[in-house]
């Protein structure tokens, strides 16, 4: 056995195994430490063993800095879940049965650097593994090709830099590593961080161009903090393989002046979701999901990324305001997905991707699903015919493009469609309609 955590080999005493993520198991002192990586959360279910049945073994993969592969055996830049992500790039998630997949692989050391020179952060930055890839429910795929083929696609990696050591919260603690205190602002899901002069960072954080003074407050500006992200990483552009471009509040990685399928994105940690947040979604009632996922949920940790808030007219943004993600949380919802649901949300993207690609985005459709099961899960449970539920499926989310209402899961105020042209919206609804019109069968098989 290998402990994922401390990385002990045919550790003796209790193994812990993850029941969420693959192939990952932890000695009796790591599990007791609450040991984390880029896939495991503590608040995952772990199955105690105290024999040594061996469990399914790992392919270990071993890369050079610039992404040549090394000999098997060579334990020189060994790609381990801790120090590596693998970049998948040319759309290597398509599998053919005669065909290996094609993978390249980008040392995260390198980014987790960046991230620390612009912030002249000496702590350094994790990197996290978010989003769908965190479990398995990756983005995949049929596109129909002009040769009447099918070609399976796959969809984008997330990666969350975070400060070591330095947190956010709503609440005001004592804690010397708060480097900032999260206030509500009138746009839902978004936030200001008023900065804390008093934490221990104060002598880092003091000398970058990061804040901005409002209602004689000092805030940290996420326009700022980006745009010297951004400015670090150009420096990096001519010294490597790849270059980065700023897409929104993500760094994103091209190799070959091609867009790889990563995105890095700063983040700052919260120990927990936010009060106002998480009260009344656990307050709401609902079919979905179980006691034990609301609980793991309510303990989940969340993040603030820099991300302006956009009005719908030209120039309305506000400089100062940071996006609440929940990406985690999600994670455990989809992860108690049974494996029918998960192929409802991939089928369902499917059609998207081919009836009208850059409509919706995959967390719209993970949204929508989410709402549609917390008040519909008995008959997700009752349904005796797969196609007629998911075609109810499919009839709801055209009826929620007509009326251009979408409301986020964790956060009802938030009009997921408010930024989507209606245009847009109608094109995708008359398409969908179109399923239950003959097509629906095509798509089953």
């Amino acid at each position: 056995f290998l402990c994922d955590g401390c990385k002990i080999k045919d550790f003796e005493g209790l193994r812990y195994h993850c029941e969420i993520c693959i192939d990952y198991d932890l000695c009796e002192k790591c599990h007791d430490d609450g040991k984390e990586s880029l896939q495991h959360l503590n608040v995952h279910s772990m199955e105690r063993i105290s024999d040594s049945s061996p469990s399914q073994s790992a392919v270990v993969l071993n890369s050079s800095v610039d992404g040549s592969m090394l000999p098997d055996g060579s334990n020189d830049n060994r790609i381990s879940e801790v120090e590596y992500l693998s970049i998948l790039l040319d759309f290597c998630l398509r599998r053919f049965i005669d065909e290996p997949i094609r993978c390249e692989y980008i040392n995260t050391v390198h980014f987790k650097e960046r991230f620390a020179d612009a912030l002249n952060w000496t702590n350094g930055f994790i990197a996290k593994l978010s989003g769908s890839r965190l479990t398995g429910l990756v983005e995949q795929y049929f596109v129909e090709l002009d040769n009447d083929q099918m070609s399976f696609e796959g969809g984008d990696m997330d990666i969350m830099f975070e400060p070591r050591d330095a947190f956010v919260s709503d609440v005001k603690t004592e804690s010397p590593l708060q480097i900032g205190f999260v206030e509500t602002t009138s746009y839902p899901g978004f936030y200001y961080i008023q900065y804390n002069s008093e934490t221990e960072f104060h002598s880092t954080l003091k000398h970058l161009d990061i804040f901005e003074e409002r209602n004689d407050k000092q805030y940290i500006s996420s326009k700022k903090i980006t745009d010297l992200l951004h400015s670090e990483f150009v420096k990096y552009d001519q010294k490597g393989p790849c270059v980065t471009e700023q897409h929104g509040p993500a760094m994103t990685a091209l190799l070959n002046k091609t867009r790889a399928l990563q995105d890095f994105v700063f983040s700052l940690s919260m120990p927990n979701i936010p009060c106002h947040v998480l009260e009344q979604w656990l307050h709401r009632s609902k079919q979905w999901p179980s006691a034990h996922v609301i609980e793991m949920v309510r303990k989940s940790v969340c993040h603030l990324v820099p991300k302006r808030w956009l009005g719908i007219n030209e120039g309305e943004e506000d400089s100062l305001t940071w996006r609440l993600s929940l990406s985690f949380a999600e994670v455990l919802l989809t992860d108690s997905w049974n494996e029918q649901e998960k192929d409802f949300y991939r089928l369902l993207k499917s059609f998207i991707q081919e009836l009208a690609p850059d409509t919706i985005s995959s967390h719209h459709i993970k949204t929508f699903l989410f709402t549609y099961m917390e008040g519909n899960y008995l008959r997700v449970q009752e349904a005796q015919e797969q196609a007629d539920l998911f075609l109810h499926i499919v009839q709801c989310l055209s009826l929620a493009l007509k009326t251009k209402s979408m409301s986020n899961y964790f956060i009802p105020d938030i009009d997921m469609l408010r930024l989507i042209p209606e245009e847009k919206c109608m094109f995708l609804a008359e398409k969908l309609e179109g399923v239950s019109m003959g097509f629906l069968p095509r798509y089953t098989k």
